[in-house]
């Protein structure tokens, strides 16, 4: 229930930015189909469908979220196509840099971790590059912000990577332990 409500509001957030109308409308034809050859029993079927998607683009993203699929393999190929557009076809803007953080969030939550480092590190790059353009615009507030998030995601990232990698320990440092299953809570993905 709690990923759909995230999705939901991942899905209202970029409405602005990801519009349905921008597909043409075959497109919005191709996806839907795709998207129920991907849910498909047929191998086959679904490979073409993850390539029709993986054509379609970033445009397809606003459909792609709001997909739901019964199969759990069509989800996990669903999950990466969507990750993959996401980090692929984002700018260097506030709006891309949030739609990322969001959709490695989720995948952070779900246990993919290979698709929540990778778009975790592509967020942490957009972050940086804002960080940056802040800083020639002399915006010291904004900079501030930006190299936060940066860090932010830097850290969720290597949290993600100490943790595919089975590193369940840390560094005693004596009354407060430190390593990745605790540098953050579960809420704070």
């Amino acid at each position: 229930m709690r990923f759909f409500a995230t999705l939901l509001l991942a899905v209202l957030c970029f409405a602005p930015v990801l519009r349905a109308e921008d597909l043409k409308p075959e497109d919005a034809a191709k996806v839907e189909a795709s998207l129920k050859a991907l849910d498909s029993d047929d191998a086959a079927a679904r490979a073409a469908a993850e390539t029709d998607l993986r054509n379609v683009g970033f445009k397809a993203l606003p459909a792609l979220l709001k997909a739901k699929l019964n199969n759990a393999e069509a989800t996990v190929r669903l999950r990466a196509i969507i990750v993959d557009l996401a980090v692929d076809g984002s700018g260097i803007n506030p709006t891309d840099a949030l739609m990322l953080a969001q959709i490695a969030r989720e995948e952070a939550i779900a246990k993919r971790w290979s698709n929540a480092i990778k778009t975790y590190r592509r967020t942490e790059k957009v972050y940086e590059k804002l960080h940056d353009d802040a800083k020639d615009r002399k915006d010291k507030a904004k900079a501030n912000e930006y190299e936060d998030l940066a860090q932010k995601a830097d850290k969720r990232a290597d949290r993600a990577e100490h943790i595919q990698k089975g590193d369940k320990g840390g560094l005693n440092l004596g009354i407060v332990r430190v390593g990745p299953e605790h540098d953050l809570k579960d809420d704070d993905w």
